[in-house]
C-alpha cells in the first residue's frame, strides 16, 4: 500500500436533515500499518477530528471488503 501512514480508499459523507445543525456523518475507510481501518468524523466546528469508528457493523464490513 502507499508510502503514508494512512492511505485512503474511499470516503462516504451523510448531511444530517435533523436540528441541531449542521450535523453530519463522514466516514473514511483506509489501510494503516496494512491493516483495514475506518474512521469517523461528526465534528461540527472546524476542520475534521477523525477517530476509529465504534461502529462494528461498518469496521467488520469494511474488513470483509478489503479482504
Amino acid at each position: 500500500m502507499g508510502n503514508y501512514e494512512y492511505n485512503v480508499v474511499a470516503i462516504y459523507n451523510y448531511d444530517g436533515t435533523q436540528p441541531p445543525l449542521p450535523n453530519h456523518i463522514t466516514y473514511v475507510f483506509a489501510f494503516h500499518d496494512g491493516q483495514p481501518v475506518a474512521l469517523v468524523d461528526q465534528s461540527r466546528d472546524g476542520g475534521p477530528r477523525l477517530t476509529e469508528t465504534q461502529n462494528n457493523e461498518v469496521k467488520s464490513n469494511f474488513a470483509e471488503i478489503a479482504e
